[in-house]
């Protein structure tokens, strides 16, 4: 993702994750054109051998259903488990489930959940509403409203921890974007995101 880099030696990373180095990976950007979930899907996963049974290839040669692995992030998320809200808004959001059996987007469970998700105290929150956000800028929230005030406000509440929504409000601020325009606050806004991307003082 922007902004991460592997460490030099991998002997610095702990033991766990010295493998990292060495498997390949995918580059995410934003705005994603596909969703990251299932581009990596499509490298670990074999084909399905029947219907919805696959083999896992990258981590063992055990074979699991994909339908059942959706059940239990569902299970999850109504438990209020907000990481499972979060990636299963984000399935229902790239459409890679639907309920209605089909592989279009479903905007509007992906909505719910990741309203859900805003409301933890878990770092799903801000991109949970980072995630809203766009919706309200795109016009596929609740209902298909498009609204740049609401975009404004889950960037800001996103702003805290996420990087990409940091910008965004200074950009909506310098646009007058579902805000009122000033100089100072946009000024500022670029320079606290600056500070957080690249650490500067």
């Amino acid at each position: 993702m922007s902004g991460v880099t592997m460490p030099k030696d991998k002997n610095d990373m702990p033991d766990d994750l010295q493998f990292l180095p060495d498997t390949d990976a995918i580059s995410i950007f934003e705005p994603y054109d596909k969703s990251p979930l299932s581009i990596l899907l499509g490298w670990v996963k074999s084909k399905p051998e029947k219907e919805d049974l696959f083999k896992d290839t990258f981590n063992s040669n055990l074979k699991f259903n994909i339908s059942e692995e959706i059940e239990t992030l569902k299970k999850d998320a109504k438990s209020g488990s907000p990481e499972a809200m979060f990636e299963l808004a984000n399935m229902y959001y790239y459409g890679i489930i639907n309920d209605e059996g089909t592989s279009a987007r479903d905007y509007t469970n992906a909505f719910k959940w990741f309203l859900k998700a805003t409301e933890s105290d878990d770092n799903s929150s801000n991109y949970a509403a980072t995630m809203i956000a766009r919706m309200y800028n795109d016009g596929v929230a609740l209902y298909g409203e498009q609204s740049y005030e609401k975009a404004f406000e889950f960037h800001n509440k996103a702003s805290v921890l996420n990087g990409e929504s940091a910008q965004t409000i200074a950009y909506m601020k310098w646009m007058g974007r579902g805000c009122s325009f000033n100089y100072n606050d946009v000024e500022k806004l670029y320079k606290d995101y600056l500070k957080k991307v690249f650490f500067l003082s």
